[in-house]
């Protein structure tokens, strides 16, 4: 069986990276356009970077240092657990693969396995890119010896594994449960979207438990007592960190033994079961419910526009992964101003670290606009919405319709998704803060620029990098270059005006 699993796997890998096509291909724009990919790459890898050592640095400079292992452990695993809930269900089940797999004479555990470990290769680089920078920094602090490396080697290697396997054990639920449902696109989406609020809300609590000292004298303290208290929380809530910690700081070899036998049981008897099940949630996935009889309406006449509108919004939710990937900057806009609302500006304020600052909750009010605008850029619907039409996507453009209405059907399509959610942040943080005309008036419009902007630029984005030729809408929603430049886009959009604010502040 592992010589199944390592073909199986390595397929899977060049398809995912397009190594193959790369390899063998004459068509100098496709290599352009990988070479574009690969900058792009690059680029939002050397940032992540940059943010992990200069976190790690900024812990350092406070006295923190042997926090670093730990913070970089919570936030390897947050990061693998978010990202890979949310592609689990389509990258495991993936229902054309299954059609392909299931004549040959592999085994279904061979199968699991290699798209299992096709997501560990992809969260391995994550954490290795996010742990190297922060160690680094501590390493360079503490000077500690060879075996701190040789244990941060291992450990890196079963830290994802952990988060990675709980993800897929719920994405694997979610797909259950919404197999038996007559709707279970919508049942997925539902589902996966109460998960994210709940951790979301879940974190957003613990963030706020107990208060932001005021003084220098109470922030010395805190500073002096902030490693022992952040070792009780993490053990408590996240083990395996405390684990991986331990196993660095302190050479305890019974750390790092923890964490690769309960991360390598955990994902044995997650494999052991789903084998089981496997074949039945794939096919319940491609099942229809014909429950209820059929009768036929009288149909409705609509201009071309609001057509092709309705089509894009049908297209949008009958993709779960579709939704759940490009709808979480919207419930983060939402969730924030629900934030400011029950705690209340002077509490944002603390909690950013402010409240010594003349002026700091007036700054804060100025930044929250732009604040809301980067979470509603972060990834609109608009920039896969041209690749996610696939090989079929030439039948449209050879209908009788002005490629005007296309593009603006898809526009309109992902303002109407982020609609609901800017109304709602705006009543929020308006009951909230209260502000006068002029900054009522910039709370918003700004945002609302935002939205309309990234989805203009989404749109132009991926109409000059579509990705038509792919198997799995994974491929398209997380890992093209247009969902990708958007992204950064976003980003500085965001960014940009709110170190201006904060340099005019200082």
């Amino acid at each position: 069986m592992l010589r199944q699993i390592r073909l199986l796997t390595g397929i899977r890998l060049c398809n995912l990276f397009g190594i193959n096509e790369l390899r063998y291909t004459r068509d100098k724009g496709k290599r352009l356009r990988a070479a574009g990919l690969g900058v792009v790459w690059i680029l939002v890898l050397f940032m992540l970077a940059c943010y992990s050592g200069g976190y790690a640095w900024g812990l350092a400079a406070m006295g923190l240092e042997e926090t670093i292992p730990i913070v970089l452990a919570v936030t390897v695993s947050g990061a693998v657990f978010i990202f890979s809930f949310l592609k689990a269900g389509s990258v495991i089940f993936q229902r054309k693969d299954y059609e392909l797999q299931q004549p040959l004479p592999v085994k279904t555990a061979a199968i699991i396995t290699s798209r299992f470990l096709t997501m560990y290769v992809t969260d391995l680089m994550l954490s290795v890119l996010v742990m190297l920078p922060g160690l680094a920094v501590y390493a360079m602090h503490v000077r500690p010896g060879v075996l701190f490396w040789i244990y941060a080697v291992v450990g890196m290697g079963f830290l994802p594994l952990l988060p990675l396997t709980v993800a897929t054990i719920l994405g694997a639920v979610i797909l259950a449960v919404s197999a038996r449902w007559k709707h279970k696109n919508l049942v997925n989406i539902g589902l996966t979207l109460l998960l994210i609020l709940g951790a979301l809300g879940g974190s957003m609590v613990l963030s706020w438990q107990g208060g932001t000292p005021e003084g220098t004298d109470q922030l010395q303290d805190l500073l002096t007592g902030a490693a022992g208290l952040m070792k009780e929380k993490v053990g408590t809530l996240y083990p395996p960190a405390l684990w991986f910690g331990d196993a660095l700081l302190l050479q305890d070899v019974g750390g790092l033994l923890l964490l690769a036998g309960v991360s390598t049981a955990v994902f044995l008897v997650y494999t052991a079961v789903l084998q089981k099940h496997f074949s039945g949630i794939c096919t319940a996935l491609d099942a229809d419910s014909a429950r209820g009889g059929f009768s036929m309406k009288q149909g409705r006449k609509s201009g071309l526009l609001a057509s092709l509108w309705r089509r894009e919004l049908i297209r949008y939710v009958a993709s779960p992964v579709y939704v759940t990937n490009t709808i979480v900057g919207y419930i983060l806009m939402t969730v924030v101003s629900a934030g400011v609302l029950f705690v209340g500006p002077e509490r944002l304020v603390e909690l950013l670290g402010m409240s010594a600052q003349p002026g700091a909750q007036e700054m804060t009010e100025r930044l929250l606009p732009f604040l809301l605008g980067l979470l509603a850029a972060m990834m609109p619907p608009s920039c896969s919405s041209v690749s996610m039409e696939g090989r079929q996507w030439w039948i449209m453009q050879t209908l009788p319709v002005p490629p005007g209405l296309l593009y603006g059907a898809k526009f309109l399509a992902s303002l109407s998704v982020a609609l609901p959610f800017w109304l709602i942040s705006e009543v929020l943080c308006l009951a909230a803060i209260k502000p006068d005309p002029a900054g009522a008036a910039g709370l918003i419009l700004i945002p609302a620029l935002y939205l309309v902007g990234s989805a203009a630029a989404g749109l132009l984005i991926n109409s000059r990098f579509p990705v038509f030729d792919w198997d799995s809408e994974v491929r398209v929603v997380k890992q093209s270059a247009s969902v990708f430049l958007t992204m950064l886009l976003g980003m500085a959009a965001g960014i940009i005006p709110v170190l201006v604010i904060l340099n005019r502040s200082l």
